[in-house]
């Protein structure tokens, strides 16, 4: 899952290997990041702001990543991915993901 390895870049960026270190990070609840890690909920703007300022990343290009996987329809998930591309850094973090 896309999100989950923002998620775990995230956390290695901030040099932690555990959840509560994460989710305080983000400001965020433990039980909110584990529905973000389990897909019933997606990072919301300012939590993809943050994950984009930690993981070097344009805010834009982690939005984008994240509707991915959000998408319900094939067309709408190629939308976001194309999006995506646009935004990442080049050498960054999203390009590895989506290539």
């Amino acid at each position: 899952m896309l999100t989950n390895e923002l998620l775990n870049r995230t956390k290695e960026k901030i040099g932690t290997n555990k959840e509560v270190d994460l989710a305080r990070k983000l400001g965020i609840a433990q039980t909110r990041l584990s529905n973000y890690r389990s897909g019933l909920r997606k990072p919301d703007e300012e939590a993809c702001f943050l994950i984009a300022e930690i993981i070097e990343e344009e805010p834009a290009a982690v939005i984008a990543t994240v509707n991915i996987e959000a998408a319900k329809e094939p067309k709408k998930a190629e939308f976001w991915r194309e999006k995506a591309k646009k935004y990442a850094a080049s050498a960054g973090i999203i390009s590895a993901l989506l290539a």
